[in-house]
């Protein structure tokens, strides 16, 4: 048996024994004021869950309280990273180690190129490849030869300059002008 179950047992023992003196020794407990009743009983509630309460604490084997683990966001990875990434080693890796990377830039700009052309620009793949190709999908020189090869952007005397400056390869300077021209297109087509 409980001892919630218990004390109320016992309760109502206490309870019934309290009636039965009052129906034989009339003035042992006063009826008339029943505010001093409601607070006897409420009292008596109060204590019995109390003690209720101390029980279980002093049964239970928990010596503290579990909680929640907190959840917390994942990171998510942001589009592009590993592109970037992959991007900005070119000029450290040289000439010849970065060749494959280079052509992973080079497969990924033109994917994205044809892509573009093809959503904005309402052209079918082949029209927008061979735009590429002949170096007329956009404005920029510098764009325009990273696909053709008969676009002159300055040959080798503006990519010398322009990387004796910069420290940028004429791969990564064509690149980022195909990023920038790719960028620019998007931003006017979302207007």
């Amino acid at each position: 048996m409980s001892v919630g179950r218990s004390l109320f047992i016992l309760l109502g023992a206490v309870t019934a024994s309290l009636g039965i003196l009052a129906a034989f020794v009339p003035g042992l407990i006063d009826f008339s004021n029943p505010t001093y009743i409601i607070v006897t009983v409420l009292g008596v509630v109060a204590l019995v869950q109390a003690v209720s309460a101390a029980t279980d604490r002093l049964k239970s084997t928990e010596e503290a309280a579990t909680t929640r683990v907190v959840e917390r966001r994942d990171p998510v990875p942001i589009p592009g990273t590993a592109f970037d990434e992959g991007f900005g080693d070119l000029g450290a890796m040289g000439r010849m180690r970065g060749a494959r990377r280079r052509d992973e830039v080079r497969d990924r700009l033109e994917h994205a190129t044809v892509a573009v052309l093809t959503r904005y620009g309402g052209l079918t793949e082949e029209q927008a490849r061979a735009q590429m190709k002949a170096g007329t999908w956009t404005d920029d020189v510098y764009a325009a030869a990273f696909f053709a090869t008969d676009v002159d952007d300055g040959g080798f005397l503006g990519g010398f300059f322009s990387t004796s400056i910069t420290s940028e390869s004429t791969f990564q300077r064509r690149a980022r002008h195909v990023i920038d021209a790719l960028n620019r297109r998007l931003i006017t087509e979302a207007r």
